[in-house]
C-alpha cells in the first residue's frame, strides 16, 4: 500500500492543471435523543474537539455527545438538578470539559416569567458530567434576557442580557471551580443578543447599531472598536463569531468577514446570499487557523424540500474567501431548518435544526487541515496550506507562502503524525512516504497544483504534509512549515 500511495501522490504533483470547484462535506452522524428525534432539539449546538452538546428551547435537556473514530454516542444529558423554566436549553457552550446551558426565563402559555436568568455550568472528569456551578444575573431588576446567548472560551463565559433596557454583556471567570463576574459590558441597543468569545477577545452584537468588540488587558476590558458595514443592513450581528484576529457578522441575506491587525479591525469579505430569500446568515461560525467559516441558512430549498436548510462553507485564501461547498442532510425534509444554528472546531461542523430534532455533524469540512507547529525563519513560520479536495480526479494545490525567496524547499508526506525532533523544531511527517524539492520565487512561496487527484487511494487514508526551508536566517539554517493533514474521501 505504501508504494502505491507514494505512486499516487508524486503523480497527483507530476499532473499540473488548474484548481477546479471544491467538492460538498461529508455527514458523519445525526445527532438525537435515544428515543429518535424530539420537537425543537438541536434550535443550539456547540463543539469542541471530539465533543459536541446539543440544545432546544422546549426540552428535552441538553444532551452531550462523544466522537469515538467516526461514531457519536450519547454521552450525557446536562441536568439542572433544580427547578427550571421553558427557556433552559436556549443557548448552549463547549471548550474542553466545560460545558453551559442557560435558562434566561421563559413563562408557560403566555405568561411573562418575571425572575432572573441564569446560566448552569457544567464539568467532565473521565466520563461524567456535574453541574459545577449557577450563574444567576447579577443586577437583576427587570428581566433582561440573561442568557439568550452564551459563548465559553477556556476559563472565561460571556452571557448576553441584551433586552432593552439592560443590552449588556457579563464576563465570568473561573477560579479552580469558582466562578466570579470580571465585567460588564455595554455599549449599544440590544448589545448582547448575540455573543461570541476567543481568548481576551468578545464580540456583542444584536441587530442595532453595529458589533462591539472588546479586548482584555489583565483584568480589565475596554472597547476596541465597533464593525460596521456601509451601507447599513437589515439585522447586522443578529449572529456573530470570533476566532484570533477573524470575525464574522450574520445578517439578513449577507455575511462580512472582518480581520483585524493590530487593532484595526477592516472588512475582508462580504459573502453573498447564494440563492436568493433563504435565510442566509442566520447563524455563523469561524475558526481563525483553519481559515474557515460555516453561515447558515436554514430557510434553503434541499432536493426538492422546502426550507430543509443547509449551511455554507467558505475556506480563506490569501485575503478572499471562496465557497467550498454546503452541509445538507442526508434525509432532507420539508421545514427541517438544517442551519438554525452552527457550530466550529478544527474541520468538524455542527448544524442545529429548527424542526427536525436533530443536530448533524459534518466532518472533514474540507479536505485540508492545518495542525499548526513550524518552525520560524527570516520571513516566520512558513505557512502551507491546501485547496481543492482529494476526490478521484478532482484538481486542487498545495500552496508555501512566507518562506525565504529564492531557496531550496523539501515537501515531505507522510501517513502518520510522528513529531521528531529535527533542526532544532520538530518535523511530523515520519516515516516520509514521498519528498519533491520545491524551489521558491522571489515573494518567498510557490503553489504546486494537481489536474486530477489519482485514483485507488484507500478512503479514510490520512496523508500529513510539511515542508522544510533552506534559510540562512534561521537557527539552524533551515525554517519548517505548519504540519497539514488531509483526509481522502
Amino acid at each position: 500500500m505504501l508504494r502505491a500511495l507514494r505512486l499516487s501522490v508524486a503523480l497527483a504533483w507530476l499532473a499540473l492543471g488548474e484548481v477546479a470547484a471544491q467538492g460538498i462535506p461529508k455527514q458523519e452522524a445525526k445527532l438525537t435523543p435515544v428515543g429518535g428525534p424530539v420537537g425543537a432539539f438541536g434550535t443550539t449546538v456547540g463543539v469542541s474537539g471530539d465533543t459536541a452538546v446539543v440544545g432546544s428551547y422546549l426540552g428535552p435537556v441538553p444532551l452531550v455527545f462523544v466522537r469515538d473514530g467516526t461514531s457519536w454516542t450519547e454521552q450525557a444529558s446536562l441536568n439542572s438538578a433544580e427547578p427550571v423554566t421553558l427557556g433552559y436549553g436556549v443557548s448552549v457552550a463547549i471548550s474542553g470539559d466545560t460545558a453551559v446551558v442557560s435558562d434566561p426565563g421563559l413563562g408557560l402559555s403566555g405568561v411573562n416569567w418575571t425572575g432572573p436568568g441564569a446560566v448552569f455550568v457544567f464539568v467532565r472528569q473521565g466520563t461524567s458530567w456535574t453541574k459545577q456551578a449557577k450563574i444567576a444575573e447579577p443586577d437583576f431588576a427587570s428581566w433582561s434576557a440573561f442568557g439568550t446567548s452564551i459563548a465559553l472560551s477556556g476559563d472565561t463565559l460571556v452571557v448576553g442580557a441584551g433586552a432593552f433596557p439592560s443590552d449588556a454583556a457579563y464576563v465570568f471567570v473561573r477560579n479552580g471551580a469558582v466562578w466570579s463576574q470580571q465585567a460588564k459590558l455595554q455599549g449599544g441597543v440590544f448589545l448582547g443578543q448575540a455573543v461570541s468569545i476567543s481568548g481576551d477577545t468578545i464580540l456583542a452584537g444584536g441587530p442595532s447599531d453595529g458589533v462591539h468588540v472588546f479586548v482584555r488587558n489583565g483584568t480589565s476590558w475596554t472597547a476596541q472598536t465597533t464593525l460596521t458595514t456601509v451601507p447599513s443592513v437589515p439585522n447586522f450581528g443578529q449572529a456573530v463569531a470570533v476566532s484570533g484576529n477573524t470575525a464574522i457578522i450574520g445578517s439578513d441575506h449577507k455575511a462580512f468577514v472582518f480581520f483585524r491587525s493590530g487593532a484595526a479591525w477592516n472588512e475582508q469579505a462580504e459573502l453573498d446570499e447564494p440563492v436568493p430569500n433563504q435565510g442566509f446568515g442566520r447563524s455563523v461560525a469561524v475558526s481563525d487557523v483553519d481559515d474557515a467559516a460555516v453561515v447558515g441558512t436554514p430557510a434553503a430549498t434541499v432536493g426538492g424540500h422546502s426550507s430543509a436548510g443547509t449551511a455554507y462553507v467558505y475556506l480563506r485564501s490569501g485575503s478572499g474567501w471562496e465557497q467550498q461547498g454546503a452541509l445538507e442532510a442526508s434525509d432532507a425534509s420539508d421545514s427541517g431548518k438544517l442551519g438554525f444554528a452552527v457550530a466550529l472546531s478544527g474541520d468538524t461542523a455542527v448544524a442545529g435544526t429548527d424542526n427536525a430534532g436533530a443536530a448533524y455533524v459534518f466532518h472533514p469540512i474540507q479536505p485540508f487541515n492545518k495542525l499548526g507547529g513550524g518552525l520560524p525563519g527570516v520571513s516566520g513560520v512558513p505557512l502551507l496550506n491546501g485547496t481543492g479536495t482529494l476526490d478521484a480526479g478532482s484538481a486542487g494545490s498545495l500552496t508555501l507562502a512566507n518562506a525565504a525567496p529564492f531557496t531550496l524547499t523539501m515537501l515531505f508526506v507522510s501517513l502518520t503524525d510522528t513529531p521528531t525532533p529535527f533542526k532544532g523544531g520538530t518535523l511530523s511527517t515520519v516515516p516520509i512516504a514521498f519528498q519533491l524539492p520545491v524551489g521558491t520565487f522571489f515573494t518567498g512561496s510557490w503553489t504546486l497544483p494537481w489536474s486530477a487527484w489519482p485514483s485507488g487511494v484507500p478512503s479514510g487514508t490520512l496523508l500529513y504534509f510539511q515542508v522544510g526551508v533552506s534559510d540562512a536566517g534561521a537557527v539552524k539554517g533551515v525554517a519548517i512549515s505548519n504540519l497539514l493533514k488531509a483526509t481522502q474521501p
